[in-house]
């Protein structure tokens, strides 16, 4: 079986779609999918403009195949 997790990550939306403290709310129990969760919402900042500052909770839910092993080519590209 492979790894699933469920990462709550919470951060501050900027009127001008970057953003500031990224943390996360609930962890998967999984440290690098906790740490992948928050490299997600940074590489996909900026977000297109907000007309007001937000504080924005949204899920990221992980379900990695069994190949997926944590020392395989895959696993450490996708978690470097």
């Amino acid at each position: 079986m492979g790894w699933e997790g469920k990462v709550v990550v919470a951060f501050q939306l900027l009127s001008d779609g970057s953003v500031r403290d990224v943390r996360i709310v609930q962890g998967s129990g999984h440290a690098a999918l906790d740490r992948g969760a928050i490299d997600a919402v940074r590489n996909a900042s900026p977000f297109p403009r907000s007309p007001v500052e937000a504080e924005v909770i949204t899920p990221v839910v992980y379900r990695l195949p069994t190949r997926c092993h944590r020392n395989s080519k895959e696993f450490r590209r996708f978690f470097r």
